[in-house]
């Protein structure tokens, strides 16, 4: 287990945030998330009188990331012999820096619950809570790199039993089956009503604030997860909880098809409708496939929502013409301003046929460059801009350097994640350093995406 705090002291002092919605529309209110380098050179702008200038209370923010399931209720029986835990795995990182959990219902709080994970190591480890505190099993059992296999763990009162069975895809040579047995000191809680968190585990600190979906996670797993089922080890097992991830994939809801209705949420947008472990290469499109299409990739950098606190709500006025706008804020010592783009549209109050030309931003692109990363020499996506090129010589703008110490604000489409995947999403909903009017980008030493456009 691990602590995630927010610490402000490693950071530089700046002053950045985000718009929520991204697009409005004149009459619209728009949030400005946070507000936390240096603006660009000045450009011609206009004022919107509109909106009276004032002063605001800022704090420092960060982004946590990575993606994972929770389900509120899982169905945690008031009396059982024992848990059978059985899922599809297939760890795309085996090594991490970080332990890698593959379900959780650990409270770090009170000692009960118990998680299923991967160590740095790359083996299987099982935490148990006694209440006075947590049992760590070493296992021992260790999964191939972008291998599935199951896992299947039988909890009793005393007793511990960990099976890991990898699956050979076609002829591919794979491990044989193992499995490791402990008898327990102490009877173990590990039928706790907890929250269950899939890939995933609960950390010290809970979130608390307006927006946020859930508690402080940590040890987040890169790789897929497929099929999760939880029932009770009696004479008479009982289902508690199976998951089909190949159900509404379009959402970010996770189904339970016990019919007990134990369903639960993905947060950070893990992506949906990926080859599972039943998948046998028949079918190269998720959509019409019947099967083989129901893993979820998680990451440890995955982000979707920054939830950021609102510092002040503007209203766009009904007059303001389309465009694209910015909610300009500094510090009141003057030594830090941000320029927090967004985009108005036009509509029915301001739509004025007579208009000769039509500028149209270009939005996706804006978002699939989003805070990219590219530069990055330690990641695996680091663009190779041939001999001779010094990152140092070329000219850049405030906003480069804190692209550069801010990781937590997420990827773009053009950059893969930590386990080498590549990034499929990009979210509005966080500051993006690299849309502001001043942005000069780091390769070229001149402004690109929307600051060439102004």
């Amino acid at each position: 287990m691990a602590a995630i705090n927010a610490d402000s002291g490693s950071y530089p002092p700046e002053m950045i945030g985000y718009a929520e919605p991204w697009i409005a529309a004149p009459g619209d209110s728009v949030a400005i998330k946070g507000i936390e380098i240096d603006h660009s050179p000045e450009k011609a702008e206009e004022e919107v009188l509109e909106i009276p200038r004032g002063h605001q209370k800022g704090r420092f923010q960060t982004v946590h990331q990575g993606s994972y399931g929770s389900v509120p209720n899982w169905g945690a029986p008031n009396k059982a012999e024992g848990l059978r835990v059985s899922l599809y795995m297939q760890p795309w990182m085996v090594e991490c820096s970080h332990a890698q959990t593959l379900i959780s219902t650990l409270d770090p709080i009170t000692n009960t619950g118990f998680s299923i994970t991967l160590n740095t190591s790359g083996s299987l480890d099982v935490h148990i809570g006694t209440v006075q505190g947590v049992d760590i099993i070493r296992t021992e059992l260790r999964p191939e790199n972008k291998c599935w296999s199951k896992v299947k763990v039988l909890f009793t009162c005393q007793r511990l039993q960990v099976k890991l069975v990898h699956l050979p895809f076609r002829v591919e040579p794979v491990p044989p089956p193992a499995a490791v047995e402990q008898i327990l000191n102490k009877t173990t809680p590990v039928l706790s009503p907890n929250p269950l968190l899939i890939a995933a585990t609960k950390a010290i600190f809970s979130r608390s604030g307006p927006g946020c979906q859930g508690p402080y996670v940590t040890e987040v797993f890169n790789g897929r997860i497929d099929c999760l089922t939880l029932e009770t080890h009696d004479q008479r097992p009982l289902v508690l909880a199976e998951y089909d991830f190949s159900l509404n994939m379009e959402s970010d809801q996770i189904v339970d098809v016990s019919g007990r209705a134990h369903h639960g949420v993905l947060i950070n947008a893990p992506t949906r409708a990926v080859q599972g472990h039943d998948w046998d290469g028949s079918e190269c499109d998720g959509t019409p496939a019947k099967s083989g299409y129901g893993a979820i990739p998680f990451h440890d950098d995955d982000m979707d929502d920054a939830q950021w606190d609102t510092g002040f709500i503007i209203t766009i006025p009904r007059t303001a013409r389309s465009g694209a706008y910015a909610v300009e804020v500094k510090t009141v010592n003057a030594l830090d301003k941000d320029s927090i783009t967004f985009f108005v549209r036009p509509n029915s109050w301001t739509s004025d046929n007579s208009q000769k030309v039509c500028l149209v931003f270009s939005i996706f692109t804006y978002l699939a460059y989003a805070n990219e990363r590219l530069y990055d020499t330690t990641r695996q996506n680091t663009a190779d801009l041939g001999p001779g090129f010094d990152i140092n010589t070329c000219l850049k703008s405030a906003e480069s350097d804190k692209m550069r110490h801010r990781g937590d604000l997420g990827l773009s489409c053009y950059d893969r994640h930590n386990d080498g995947s590549g990034v499929c999403y990009s979210s509005a909903k966080r500051p993006i350093l690299n849309l502001r009017p001043g942005y000069i980008m780091w390769a070229f030493s001149c402004p690109r995406e929307f600051s060439a456009v102004l």
